[in-house]
């Protein structure tokens, strides 16, 4: 592990948290219901992208020594975060199962949920 490759990674996911802030709500006013014109239930989960755009796993980050909590006190997530709080929306970052070979391995999401 080297630092640089830790502070590209966690940069790079810091920028994808920010975008994230400023598309959210456009996202989820796309997923209304068109017959009402009210936001649709259910949630919107964004996958989280390494350097390579490959999914982000969580053997990627650990190679970098970088943890869930890392992500969860950058910039962009604490943005993301004021901003759905704001719109009494909940965020998360999730991991999601996603391979047994060659080790077993999972991908985060950033999860939006909570309207009504």
């Amino acid at each position: 592990m080297t630092e640089l490759g830790r502070l590209e990674t966690l940069t790079w996911i810091n920028r994808q948290l920010q975008d994230l802030k400023m598309n959210v709500v456009a996202d989820v006013s796309k997923n209304r219901d068109d017959a009402s014109f009210t936001l649709g239930d259910g949630f919107i989960a964004y996958s989280l992208k390494a350097v390579n755009g490959e999914p982000l796993r969580d053997t990627s980050i650990a190679y970098h020594e970088i943890t869930v909590e890392n992500n969860r006190v950058t910039d962009g997530h604490i943005a993301l975060a004021i901003r759905c709080e704001e719109l009494e929306w909940n965020v998360r970052i999730d991991p999601q199962f996603y391979s047994d070979s060659a080790n077993p391995s999972s991908i985060f999401r950033v999860v939006v949920d909570g309207w009504a």
